[in-house]
């Protein structure tokens, strides 16, 4: 016997949900501006990109597509958001791919608020869910007290908190799963064929939240079944309706049935056989003592779950027998589903904790009925049970949510670091292991390297002044020239989602480059001196333009085809050309050697600058140059252009050195 909604229904209940706002909330903006759940990041961006790319199509079965739909609105709107507070201009700048994330997806954040719009959305939902359970409560007869106790331990539930805003699919099963179970329980009463396809279709939309919630498909033949309304219309209706609602959520499934019957056959074979490393027990009783376990702690807590094993008999004195088989057939099927499988994550089992929840606010309101108190004793009785059983699930709640919100990060300390201590003209290398956050990154002056390919020493030929990197060693030699300037302590291993890892910032220690830089390999240019009899110039090789830049701080140029019989001593006049204030640079051949300043010379202007050497090293010899600054313009906010640039050369002219005139 269901019981009607009043005032103070709608307070019991608007006093549950502001309850689960206040532990849930602060997880919508926790860990900004990073990723620390693989499967929501892949969510995040997969959606994303379908409303970036105008795609329905998901091109991805492992989960059902019903959460992609929902939630491309929310993405479409967070991005109107973001255009009207001057954050975005195009779909295109939020960005999804990184080339360092897991699975090459983003796990750090370009734009925040796009994120927070679809956290809020499943804060929402877990929302709804706990107004479901309130509803659900009354729909079997359940007092106001019982139904807010029930409502009240959904919203602070550990489970259900750690998964209210998350970018995922589990929040949407178990919410979509208890709005199946309350059309039924209503459908019972008075069944029409119209009732159970409204009853199928929900249960399909369930399905087409997540595949796990399948047991749940049965309710619309159940209903007939405990009905005894066998005509071949209500049979049809059950047994078709749960189809239909599940294509209205994945309607693309029929255009990529290869790839939804492969995907579908990995996550049975996931789920049941292979298991997932740390997320696994054996089939049966350990398994089994998992989810119990489980239930004790992170579900409903002790107490609230000890109480539902009374609840569920409460519920059969209470209610027909009819309508609580068919409330507990879907629990009761889902567990033993969950129960057979190898692979064990807590998320998965999210839908029975409305239903736990439940019997253990029926087993408080039995218990409490028992006494032959007045009123406002009863008041006081079911304000004491409620806390006695919300305390210890509220705890851990609480607890994990601060721990989310205050959640060390060692990138955004670094960061902050980096940022008070920027100078002018100095490039800083950030390993992309790391993942620095775009905020860092888009400033002037800052570049991402790959460790696994590049070394200090390729950063130091390449100009930059400044070295951010991880978990890196570096040989002893080279420790004077590459101090270490700050370290922030975080996690050493290996990681398979970056969390807080430890950053070491390293100095390049200018006045030790030189002697490291001619200890190092040098970027090979030729110059070409066939014509140099005629004209006196040798061209560079393969020059695209008549000039040819120098991209790193240690160049070796070499000529080619010198002729034979040049004069002992020579001059080399060198065009030139920096786009960088200050440049100065050293040069050596042979025993000869020298240093060049352009301290005074404007950027982008040609000049000459002349080497006295000796002949004999031309033929044996490279001119090494040693460049003070290489940048990028584009890095330095100062240009378009993404290579690094030292110094341009037009040419080489090689001529006899004057000979002084004697005085008479």
């Amino acid at each position: 016997m269901s019981r009607k909604f009043s005032p103070l229904s709608l307070g019991l209940l608007l006093i549950a949900v502001l309850l689960g706002i206040w532990l849930k909330a602060p997880l919508v903006g926790a860990g900004i501006p990073y990723f620390y759940h693989e499967d929501e990041a892949h969510h995040h961006n997969r959606v994303v990109n379908m409303v970036k790319e105008g795609r329905y199509d998901p091109q991805y079965f492992h989960k059902p597509s019903l959460h992609f739909y929902l939630r491309m609105p929310v993405v479409a709107t967070a991005f109107v958001w973001g255009v009207k507070r001057g954050h975005l201009r195009e779909l295109e700048e939020i960005k999804t791919a990184d080339s360092y994330g897991l699975s090459g997806y983003a796990f750090r954040l370009s734009h925040p608020g796009v994120v927070k719009w679809n956290r809020a959305f499943s804060l929402f939902l877990s929302l709804v869910l706990v107004g479901l359970t309130f509803y659900l409560a009354l729909a079997l007869g359940a007092s106001n007290g019982a139904a807010f106790l029930s409502a009240a331990l959904v919203a602070v539930s550990p489970e259900v908190v750690k998964n209210s805003a998350i970018i995922g699919v589990d929040t949407l099963m178990a919410t979509m799963v208890t709005a199946t179970l309350l059309a039924a329980v209503q459908a019972l009463r008075s069944l029409s064929l119209g009732s159970v396809i409204l009853v199928g279709v929900l249960s399909g939309l369930a399905v087409s939240s997540k595949y796990n919630a399948a047991p749940v498909a049965l309710l619309p033949l159940a209903s007939c079944l405990f009905s005894r309304a066998f005509t071949p219309p209500m049979i049809l209706a059950a047994l078709i309706s749960p189809l239909l609602g599940f294509l209205l959520g994945s309607p693309f499934i029929l255009a990529n049935l290869p790839l939804f019957l492969n995907q579908l056959a990995y996550e049975i074979w996931h789920y049941g056989l292979q298991g997932h490393a740390g997320h696994m027990a054996q089939p049966g009783l350990e398994q089994f003592l998992f989810y119990t376990s489980w239930l004790f702690s992170d579900g409903i807590g002790l107490v609230a779950s000890i109480l539902a094993g009374i609840g569920v008999v409460v519920m059969f004195k209470l209610n027909d027998k009819k309508q609580s088989l068919l409330f507990i057939l879907f629990p009761l099927l889902f567990m033993v589903l969950m129960i057979s499988q190898k692979t064990n994550f807590t998320r998965n089992v999210l839908p029975v904790v409305p239903f736990f929840a439940l019997f253990a606010a029926l087993a408080v309101q039995y218990l409490i009925s028992r006494f032959n108190l007045g009123r406002g004793r009863k008041v006081w009785l079911w304000s004491l049970a409620s806390a006695l059983l919300l305390m210890q699930p509220a705890a851990r709640s609480f607890s994990y949510v601060q721990s989310e919100v205050l959640r060390p990060e060692s990138r955004l300390e670094a960061s902050k670091w980096l940022i008070e201590h920027e100078a002018p003209d100095r490039e800083v290398a950030v390993s992309g292991h790391l993942q620095m956050p775009y905020s860092l990154l888009g400033r002037p002056g800052y570049s991402e390297y790959d460790p696994s390919r590049q070394t200090f020493d390729d950063l130091l030929r390449a100009g930059f002044s400044q070295i951010v990197t991880g978990n890196q060693n570096l040989p002893e030699d080279a420790l004077e020239v590459y101090p270490l300037s700050n370290v922030f302590y975080g996690s050493k291993e290996r990681q398979r989602v970056v969390n807080n890892p430890l950053i070491r910032i390293y100095e390049i220690k200018e006045d030790l480059a030189l002697q490291r830089l001619k200890d190092l390999g040098a970027e090979s240019i030729f110059f070409d001196c066939e014509t140099l009899l005629v004209s006196g110039v040798c061209s560079v090789v393969d020059a695209s333009q008549d000039y040819t830049w120098f991209s790193a701080r240690h160049v070796s140029i070499s000529f080619i085809n010198l002729p034979k019989g040049l004069p002992a001593e020579l001059t080399l006049q060198l065009e030139l050309m920096t786009p960088w204030r200050e440049q100065v640079f050293a040069w050596q051949i042979g025993q000869s050697s020298g240093e060049l300043d352009f301290s005074s010379v404007s950027p982008g202007q040609w000049q000459t600058a002349r080497l006295e050497i000796d002949a004999r090293t031309l033929y044996t010899k490279p001119l090494m140059l040693y460049l003070a600054k290489v940048h990028s313009p584009r890095a330095l906010g100062v240009g378009r252009d993404p290579r690094r640039l030292g110094v341009a050369i037009k040419s080489i002219t090689i001529a006899e050195r004057p000979r002084p005139v004697a005085k008479k």
